[in-house]
């Protein structure tokens, strides 16, 4: 007999039975207890001892697509300024501007120093000769300059220094040979007046013109070599024919006194009439 019911059994059976079990109980459990269909009738204490541990977190899904952009923001408050950057080069030089208004005239400048001499300037013309006057000046002085020298003696050329008739004092300049030659002269035209020069022991007889001094100055022309002669030994006396003019004075000459740039001759003196 067991042998029969063994074989009577599948789970077709089994299943079939426990649903006829469950719905013939399903009313007796019913008229006596609750039927729970809301999670809000458990008490939460026994709720959460209900619930399991929570699981492992599952793998991250792929990338959602990119939504639309928000609208803009407000701007950010204004940052602190940054560092100082280094110094850049220099930029290309710009056009020239126009000239500016004039400004107004500047106080006058202190007085400069004095400038250095100017040349000599050329030796002007003689002048008329003038009237005739009272009683001639004692004292008579002379300083002038001949630019150029004559190319010979022959050649020479004159200033006339100074006039007491009889007598015509004047300068010689010329060159002979290498050098130049500055010579003072006296003249009269009373033949017989004589002329005595400082440490002559003799009064020379005065007729055409003649050396007033002793030496006369010479310098080489190419190195424009200064030379000064006078002084003591240019000193003379003379007097003329009639007795009535006598003279005494003194006669300087020198050559090229400035160097290059001349005069070629100088001459100073004096005379006195007495």
């Amino acid at each position: 007999m067991s042998r029969r019911i063994r074989s009577a059994l599948s789970y077709a059976n089994v299943v079939a039975t426990l649903a006829l079990v469950l719905a013939t109980s399903g009313g007796a459990l019913a008229a006596t207890h609750y039927l729970i269909n809301s999670t809000k009738q458990i008490n939460p204490k026994v709720l959460r001892q209900l619930r399991g541990a929570r699981g492992e977190t599952g793998a991250a899904g792929s990338a959602g697509a990119t939504g639309a952009s928000g609208p803009e923001g407000k701007p950010g408050a204004e940052g602190k300024p940054g560092a100082a950057g280094p110094e850049g080069g220099a930029g290309h030089e710009g056009p020239e501007g126009k000239p500016g208004a004039r400004g107004e005239q500047g106080p006058q400048g202190e007085q400069g120093p004095q400038g250095r001499e100017g040349p000599e300037g050329p030796q002007g013309s003689e002048g008329p000769e003038g009237g005739a006057g009272g009683e001639p000046a004692a004292l008579t002085h002379w300083r002038k300059t001949i630019a150029k020298a004559g190319t010979s003696e022959a050649d020479a050329i004159t200033t006339v220094l100074a006039e007491a008739a009889p007598f015509t004092i004047t300068g010689y300049c010329y060159e002979e040979g290498e050098d130049t030659i500055a010579q003072t002269y006296i003249a009269s035209s009373q033949s017989s007046s004589y002329l005595r020069i400082y440490e002559e022991g003799e009064y020379l007889p005065l007729g055409a013109a003649r050396p007033l001094t002793l030496e006369e100055a010479t310098g080489e022309t190419s190195s424009h070599e200064a030379d000064f002669e006078g002084g003591p030994e240019g000193t003379f006396s003379a007097i003329s024919h009639d007795g009535k003019l006598a003279l005494d004075g003194a006669a300087d000459q020198g050559v090229w006194l400035k160097g290059a740039s001349g005069p070629a001759c100088s001459f100073s003196g004096y005379l006195v009439r007495e």
